[in-house]
């Protein structure tokens, strides 16, 4: 089938629905409803928020809770001075330290890392940078 007889047969169905509709419409008796009582609709009730006395700014806290205790790696010490600035900085200042200390002396940095919470010098992350730069400099 085509479109073409496709739409000549909606349109076809379409006309005898139309009829049929008209013919009932013709033959239909009113219908009177029958009177309903109007449904009871329940009042609205606000509810107040209960009150709470205002308490003064300048009120200090009674007993307040003591913070419970970190565990953790120490926070870091910030020295604020430190030689750099990013991670490559970081290991150059690192490997010049070592050179200059000696492998037997140079070793301690590892102690220095572990101390701050880190294996590896990759890891060592900037809010450090000033614990590790004073470690380091304290093994001088």
């Amino acid at each position: 089938m085509s479109i073409e007889n496709n739409l000549a047969s909606i349109a076809k169905s379409l006309e005898s629905i139309a009829k049929v509709m008209e013919s009932r419409e013709s033959y239909a008796t009113p219908v009177v409803a029958a009177a309903q009582p109007a449904p009871v609709i329940p009042a609205v009730v606000e509810v107040a928020a209960p009150l709470v006395p205002p308490v003064p700014a300048s009120a200090p806290l009674a007993n307040p809770a003591p913070l419970p205790p970190v565990v953790g790696a120490p926070a870091p010490v910030m020295t604020g001075n430190t030689p750099f600035t990013d991670a490559k900085g970081l290991i150059g200042y690192v490997m010049n330290t070592y050179k200059e200390m000696g492998p037997e002396k140079g070793a301690k940095i590892q102690d220095v890392l572990s101390g701050i919470g880190y294996q590896n010098i990759n890891d060592v992350k900037p809010e450090s940078y000033g614990a590790l730069y004073a470690g380091i400099e304290a093994l001088k």
